[in-house]
C-alpha cells in the first residue's frame, strides 16, 4: 500500500506562484477536467491536498528518520562482468553513481539484482547468470550488505545489524547462495531463507519501478502503447500479482462449480446401484443369521446334552447332603462321649491325687493340733500363776486401801458436801474402752485376712484371663488354617479331573488360550511351570514348594520378546477381571541343562536340583536361574539343619530346607507357618487323604481348645463373684472399725478431763504415803495384769487355732468322704459314657460308608458331565438352556433342510457383498463431498467478491494517487498533465501540456510528440509518482537523464532530491554518465557521489 508522502513548501520554487497554478486550473481544456473527473479528483481537491501537504511538510520531515531496514550498505563485485574487485559503500539517503558508457555503472546495479536473486533475463544485460563471468575467470561473486536495525530487524539474534547475501556464480552455470551475519557466520544457504528476507525488507527485485534499468526507461520513453504503460503500473503497485491471484481464485471456483455439478449427475446412479445390492445383501444376511442360528442351536444342542447328566447329579448330592448332615450330629455325639470318657478319666485321676493329697495334709493337721493342745497347757499354767500372784496384791491393796479410805472419809468430812464421787462412771468408761480395744483388734484381723483372699481370687481372675487370650488366639489360628485346609482340599478335589485346577479356576481358560493361538508365536511358551515339575521322593513336596514359590510356580517361559509381548496380551484378554495374572520369564530355549558343577553344594545331604525330576531342561534351567537350587540342601531335621548351614557351611551352600518347609540360614532359621500349596504332588488321592487327616486332627485340637475355653471362662466368672463377695465383706468391716474407733476416741476425751482438787492440809502426808504404796502395788499388779493379760491373748490365740484345726480337721475327713463318693459316681459315669461312645462310633461307620457310596456314584455321574461339558466347552461357552434335546435336534434338521434348498444362490455372496459395501461408501462419499464443496465453494464465492470490491478501490485509490503526484511533479516545471486510466481495456496514457503561459501551446500532448528532454522529465515525473505507491525501501534508476538538455536535466535533478530530502527513510540510487557538480550536486552527510574511471576493463578501484 502506497504512503502518502507531505508536500514540502519548496514545492513552490522555480517561478511558480501560486497565482499562476490558479491561472493553470482555470485554463485547463475540457478534455483535462474530463480526465480529473475520470480519476475521482477535481482542481479543489488538489488545492487543499496541495495546501495541506505544504502546511505539515516541515513537521513530518523532523519526525522521518534513515531506514533501519533494507537499505542496501554495501556492495561488492569480484570478477563480475567487466569489473575485477569493486567495493562500494552506500548512503542510506541519496547515491550517485557516475560514469561514461561501459564504465560498469550498469553491472553494480545488474549485481545487486543477481544476488537479490533476480534471473539474468530481468536484468536485461543477458540470458544466463554465467555471462556475468568476467572474461578469463571460472567464476564469479556478488555481496550485498543489507542494513538490519531496530525493532523491525529481521532475525537479529542470528544475523545482527546487517544481513550479508553473498551469490557465487560458476562456469557452468551453478551458484551457490549464502546468508551471513553481521560477524560473517553464515546463516542459511537457502534460497527460501533470502526470499523471507526479501518479503520482510519489502524488497522488491522483480519490480521494474524499483530497480530501472536504462533499456526499460528507453523503453517507456519511446514506447505510445497504452496497454504496455497500463502494465507497467500494474507491474510496479504489484496489482498484477494480486489481480492473476483473483484470476486463478476464479478459475479454482468455476472448477469447483464443475466438479460439485458432475457428482450431482452420478449420486442417483450411485443410490440406485446401492440400493439394489442390498437388497440382494438382506437376502443373504437372512440365509446368514439362519446358518448362525444353526450353529447356536447345535451349540445347545451340546450343552443341553450335559446339562441332563448334570441333572442326575443334584438328587445324589442331596442324599449326600442328608448323609452329611447326620454327620456333624452323630460326630458331636460321638466327641461328647468321647469328651465324657475323657472328663471322667481326668475326673477320676483329680479324685485320686486329690484324695491322696487329702489323707497326707489330714495327718498333718491332726500333729499340728497336738502340739498345739500342749503349748495350751502351758500356758494355762502360767496364767494360774500369775493370778494368784495378783490375788495376793489385790488384798495388800485392799488393806491399804482401807486404811487410806479411812483418813480420807475423815478429810472428806472436811470439804464440801456438794463434791461428788465419780470413781464409778471412770471405772465404766475404762470398761468400755478396753471392750472397744479388743474388738478392733478381731476386726483388723478378718480385714486382714479378708484382704489376703481377695488378693489371691484376683490373681487367679487375671491368670484365668491371660489363658483365655491365648486360648483365643490358638483358636483363631487353628480357625485360619482350618479354613486353609478346606480351602485346598476342594483345590485338590477339582484337581482330580484337572490339575491345573490347583492353580486356580482360571489357569485352565489360559493354558486352552494358549494352545488356541499357538500357530502366532515362535516358539511356544512352556508352562506353568509346576506342572512340569516331578520329585524323586515326594516327601520333599513342601520343601520344594517353598523354595520355588507359588509365583513361579504359576509363571510361565517364553523364547523372545515378541513372544513374550503376544503371551501378556492373551493372559490380558482371559485375565481381564482376575487380580491375579501369572509372572512371564523371557529366557532363550537353550535346549541344553546349564552347567552347574562350578555352584553345586558340596555336601552329603540332596540339592532341590538332585530332588526334581525334569524332562524339561529349558525348565529346570529356569529354576536354576531364578531359585540357584543347586546350591540349597534338603535336611529332614531342623536343628541339624541349622547346625550344617551356621556351623558345617559346605562350599557353595545357601541355605537348608526341612521336611516342614522350614529354612536354615546361618545364623537365622525361620519357621514355615505357610500351608501346603498341593501342587507338586505324587497323586490326587494321597494327597486328598492327607489333607482329610490334617483337617480331622485341626478339628479334634479346636474341640479341645473349645472346651478348655468354656472351663476357663467358668473358673474366671466363679473368681469374679468370690472377689466381689469379699469386697463387700470388707467393706462392712471397715464401717463396723471406723464406728468403734470413734467410740474410743471418745471415751478417751473423757478420761482425760481432770477434776478440780480440793486443798485440804489435813491428812495429805498420810494419804500420800498410802497413795504411793497403793500406786506401787497397783503398779505390780499392773505388771502382773499385763502378763496375765499377755498370756492370755497367747491362750485365746492358742485355742483359735486349735478351733480352726478341728474344723480343718473335720472339713479334711468330710472332704475324704466325698471324694471317696465322686470317686464312685465317677466309676459309673465313665463306663456308661465308653458305652454310648462305641455306639456312636459304629452309627458314624455307617453314615461314613453310606456317603463313599454315593460320593463314589456321583463322583461318576460329574465325571460323565464334565467330559461332556469339556467336549462342550470346545465348541462355545457353557449355555444355560431349559429345552429338550429332542426339540432342538428338530429345529436344527428343519433348518438344514431349507438352507439346502437355498444353497445354489449363495456362490456369489461374497462378491455381491463387497460390491454393496463399495457401491454404499462410494453413494455416501459422494454426497459429503457434494456438501463440503457447496459449503467451500460458498465461502469462496464470499471471499472472493469482498476481495474483488476492495481490489477495485485499492486500484483506484492508487491510480488517483499516481494521478496527484504525476501532476504536482509536472507542475515544478511549468508543466501540467494528467494520467488516463482506463481499468477495463487495460490502457493507461500519459498527456502533457508543456507551455501552460501561452494560449496557443495549451494542447495536450501525448509522450511521444514530446521532445527528448520533455519526455525524459515527463518520464521522471511518471517514475516519481509510482514511487509514491510503492514502499520499497531502495530506489535504482540507471541513465534516466540521457535525453534530457541541461534545463530539464537540472530541473529533475533538484526535484529527485528535494524528493529524497523528504523521505530519509528511503535509499536513492542514480547511475548517471553526466558530471553532477555543474547540477550543484555535493557530497554531503546524506549524499555520496562515486565516480567511476575511465573505461578500461580491469579497472577495480573508484576515484
Amino acid at each position: 500500500m502506497a504512503s502518502k508522502r507531505p508536500l514540502r513548501e519548496e514545492d513552490q520554487a522555480y517561478g511558480r506562484p501560486e497565482g499562476k497554478r490558479q491561472n493553470l486550473q482555470e485554463n485547463s481544456d475540457e478534455e483535462f477536467e474530463e480526465s480529473q473527473e475520470e480519476s475521482g479528483f477535481s482542481s479543489q481537491d488538489y488545492d487543499h491536498l496541495s495546501t495541506q501537504t505544504e502546511r505539515e511538510g516541515c513537521k513530518f520531515n523532523e519526525v522521518l528518520q534513515e531506514a533501519e531496514v533494507g537499505v542496501v550498505e554495501k556492495i561488492e563485485l569480484v570478477n563480475f562482468m567487466c569489473h575485477r574487485r569493486l567495493d562500494i559503500s552506500f548512503s542510506p539517503n541519496v547515491n550517485f553513481i557516475l560514469g561514461r558508457n561501459g564504465s560498469g555503472k550498469s553491472a553494480i546495479m545488474t549485481g545487486i539484482m543477481v544476488a537479490l536473486g533476480g534471473k539474468a533475463v530481468s536484468t536485461n544485460r543477458g540470458s544466463s547468470l554465467k555471462q556475468f563471468i568476467r572474461t578469463g575467470c571460472n567464476s564469479a561473486e556478488v555481496l550485498v550488505t543489507l542494513r538490519n536495525r531496530g525493532s523491525e530487524a529481521y532475525k537479529p539474534e542470528s544475523f545482527g545489524d546487517r544481513i550479508i547475501v553473498e551469490r557465487q556464480i560458476k562456469r557452468d552455470g551453478s551458484g551457490v547462495y549464502k546468508l551471513k551475519g553481521a560477524r560473517g557466520n553464515v546463516v542459511s544457504q537457502k534460497k527460501e531463507e533470502l526470499v523471507t528476507v526479501l518479503d520482510h525488507c519489502n524488497i522488491q527485485i522483480d519490480n521494474p519501478i524499483s530497480l530501472l534499468s536504462q533499456d526499460t526507461s528507453r523503453n517507456f520513453l519511446h514506447s505510445s502503447n497504452p496497454n504496455a504503460k497500463y502494465r507497467l503500473f500494474m507491474k510496479a503497485t504489484h496489482l498484477e500479482q494480486i489481480a492473476h491471484d483473483y484470476e486463478r481464485a476464479e478459475e479454482h471456483q468455476k472448477l469447483m462449480e464443475d466438479g460439485i455439478q458432475k457428482k450431482k449427475e452420478l449420486v442417483p446412479q450411485y443410490e440406485k446401484q446401492a440400493k439394489e445390492l442390498e437388497e440382494q445383501v438382506q437376502t443373504f444376511e437372512r440365509l446368514r443369521e439362519m446358518e448362525e442360528k444353526v450353529r447356536e442351536l447345535e451349540k445347545e444342542l451340546e450343552w443341553a446334552m450335559v446339562i441332563q447328566i448334570e441333572k442326575a447329579v443334584p438328587p445324589i448330592e442331596a442324599d449326600i447332603e442328608k448323609e452329611r448332615e447326620r454327620i456333624p450330629r452323630n460326630e458331636s455325639r460321638v466327641k461328647e462321649a468321647e469328651a465324657a470318657v475323657a472328663r471322667a478319666s481326668e475326673v477320676q485321676r483329680e479324685v485320686g491325687e486329690e484324695l491322696e493329697h487329702v489323707v497326707s495334709e489330714a495327718a498333718e493337721v491332726d500333729s499340728r493340733r497336738n502340739s498345739l493342745f500342749g503349748e495350751k497347757r502351758t500356758k494355762e499354767k502360767a496364767i494360774r500363776d500369775t493370778h494368784a500372784a495378783m490375788q495376793t496384791i489385790q488384798r495388800q491393796i485392799a488393806g491399804k486401801v482401807r486404811e487410806r479410805q479411812a483418813l480420807e472419809q475423815k478429810k472428806e468430812e472436811l470439804q464440801a458436801l456438794s463434791q461428788r464421787d465419780t470413781a464409778g462412771e471412770r471405772e465404766e468408761r475404762l470398761r468400755q474402752l478396753e471392750g472397744h480395744r479388743e474388738h478392733l483388734g478381731h476386726l483388723d484381723n478378718e480385714l486382714q485376712t479378708a484382704a489376703n483372699d481377695k488378693k489371691q481370687f484376683e490373681n487367679a481372675f487375671n491368670h484365668c484371663g491371660d489363658d483365655l487370650r491365648q486360648n483365643h488366639a490358638k483358636l483363631s489360628d487353628l480357625d485360619s488354617r482350618t479354613r486353609s485346609s478346606r480351602e485346598q482340599l476342594q483345590r485338590l478335589e477339582s484337581s482330580r479331573a484337572d490339575q491345573l485346577q490347583a492353580y486356580g479356576p482360571w489357569m485352565r481358560s489360559l493354558v486352552d488360550a494358549i494352545h488356541r493361538n499357538q500357530g502366532r508365536f515362535r516358539r511356544p511358551p512352556k508352562g506353568p511351570i509346576g506342572a512340569m515339575i516331578r520329585l524323586k521322593d515326594y516327601k520333599w513336596s513342601r520343601a520344594v514348594e517353598q523354595v520355588v514359590s507359588r509365583n513361579l510356580l504359576s509363571a510361565f517361559i517364553t523364547d523372545n520378546a515378541t513372544d513374550d509381548a503376544l503371551l501378556k496380551q492373551i493372559m490380558r484378554d482371559v485375565l481381564r477381571n482376575n487380580p491375579f495374572k501369572p509372572d512371564t520369564i523371557c529366557s532363550r530355549f537353550e535346549g541344553r541343562m546349564y552347567d552347574v558343577s562350578a555352584h553345586r553344594a558340596h555336601s552329603s545331604y540332596p540339592t532341590v536340583l538332585d530332588m526334581l525330576d525334569v524332562q524339561d531342561v529349558d525348565i529346570l534351567n529356569t529354576l536354576i536361574d531364578q531359585c540357584k537350587i543347586e546350591s540349597v540342601l534338603l535336611i529332614e531335621n531342623g536343628q541339624e539343619a541349622f547346625h550344617v548351614i551356621d556351623r558345617e557351611k559346605p562350599p557353595n551352600a545357601t541355605s537348608a530346607y526341612t521336611l516342614e518347609g522350614d529354612q536354615a540360614l546361618p545364623a537365622r532359621y525361620y519357621s514355615n507357618r505357610i500351608p501346603t500349596l498341593g501342587i507338586i504332588k505324587a497323586s490326587v488321592d494321597d494327597a486328598i487323604k492327607e489333607e482329610q487327616a490334617k483337617l480331622q486332627q485341626l478339628k479334634s485340637e479346636y474341640e479341645e481348645l473349645r472346651g478348655r475355653q468354656r472351663k476357663l471362662e467358668g473358673e474366671q466368672a466363679s473368681n469374679k463373684r468370690l472377689v466381689s463377695e469379699l469386697r463387700t465383706r470388707m467393706m462392712r468391716k471397715q464401717d463396723e472399725k471406723n464406728k468403734i474407733q470413734m467410740a474410743i476416741t471418745e471415751l478417751q476425751n473423757m478420761e482425760e478431763e481432770e477434776e478440780s482438787q480440793v486443798d485440804v492440809a489435813t491428812y495429805d502426808g498420810e494419804i500420800q504415803e498410802l497413795n504411793d504404796r497403793i500406786k506401787e502395788l497397783e503398779q505390780e499388779k499392773s505388771s502382773k495384769e499385763a502378763a496375765a493379760s499377755q498370756r492370755k491373748e497367747e491362750l485365746r490365740e492358742c485355742n483359735h487355732r486349735i478351733h480352726e484345726f478341728e474344723a480343718e480337721v473335720e472339713k479334711v475327713t468330710g472332704k475324704m468322704e466325698e471324694l471317696k463318693a465322686k470317686g464312685r459316681q465317677v466309676d459309673d459315669g465313665k463306663s456308661n459314657a465308653e458305652r454310648k461312645m462305641k455306639a456312636y462310633q459304629e452309627r458314624l461307620k455307617t453314615i461314613t460308608d453310606s456317603i463313599a457310596d454315593l460320593e463314589k456314584k456321583a463322583s461318576d455321574t460329574r465325571r460323565r458331565a464334565e467330559e461332556a461339558a469339556r467336549a462342550a466347552s470346545e465348541v462355545c461357552p457353557r449355555i444355560d438352556t431349559r429345552r429338550k434335546e429332542k426339540s432342538i435336534k428338530m429345529e436344527v434338521d428343519k433348518l438344514k433342510r431349507r438352507l439346502e434348498r437355498e444353497e445354489p444362490r449363495r456362490v456369489e455372496q461374497e462378491h455381491i457383498q463387497q460390491q454393496y459395501v463399495e457401491a454404499m461408501a462410494m453413494f455416501q462419499k459422494t454426497i459429503e463431498k457434494i456438501k463440503m464443496e457447496r459449503k467451500a465453494l460458498v465461502e469462496l464465492k464470499s471471499s472472493l467478491a469482498g476481495r474483488m470490491r476492495k481490489y477495485k478501490n485499492l486500484q483506484e485509490s492508487i491510480a488517483n494517487r499516481a494521478c496527484l503526484y504525476f501532476r504536482h511533479f509536472l507542475m515544478q516545471r511549468d508543466y501540467d498533465g494528467k494520467i488516463k486510466f482506463n481499468h477495463e481495456k487495460e490502457k493507461l496514457d500519459v498527456q502533457v501540456k508543456v507551455d501552460t503561459h501561452s494560449e496557443a501551446t495549451q494542447t495536450t500532448r501525448n509522450t511521444k510528440a514530446l521532445s527528448g528532454g520533455e519526455r525524459s522529465y515527463t518520464t521522471v515525473c511518471f517514475i516519481m509518482s509510482l514511487w509514491e505507491a510503492m514502499e520499497a525501501p531502495f530506489r535504482c534508476l540507471d541513465e534516466f537523464d540521457v535525453f534530457m538538455d541541461m534545463l530539464n536535466r537540472r530541473l529533475s535533478m533538484r526535484l529527485m532530491l528535494e524528493h529524497a530530502e523528504d523521505q530519509p527513510n528511503r535509499q536513492f540510487i542514480f547511475f548517471t554518465p553526466q558530471d553532477m557538480s555543474s547540477m550543484g550536486v555535493q557530497p554531503s552527510r546524506r549524499i555520496k557521489v562515486f565516480k567511476l574511471s575511465e573505461p578500461e576493463r580491469g579497472q577495480t578501484t573508484l576515484d
